[in-house]
């Protein structure tokens, strides 16, 4: 979505090591005004406990699609509710 890897290091076990023990910066950081349905979806995407992730791509696509439904008409589709995992 930004546009660069959540994570960044110059090489291969530097970003693995980052991945494992670092938190990505939060998407509305990267970039201001994206909408904070979709920045829940990143951070969900990125949670570093199994559990907290979606626990299937078909999920994924159903906050999306309900992200879409929220853009193309407000007034009828209401914003995702994605439940954000809490990081230590």
């Amino acid at each position: 979505l930004s546009g660069r890897p959540p994570f960044r290091a110059p090489n291969t076990i530097a970003v693995l090591r980052r991945v494992c023990e670092d938190t990505p910066r939060a998407i509305g950081e990267v970039i201001p005004g994206t909408p904070p349905w979709l920045c829940d979806i990143i951070a969900k995407l990125h949670a570093k406990e199994p559990a907290d992730r979606f626990q299937s791509a078909t999920e994924v696509v159903q906050a999306l699609d309900a992200g879409l439904a929220y853009l193309k008409d407000p007034q009828r589709a209401p914003q995702p509710a994605v439940k954000v995992p809490v990081e230590a």
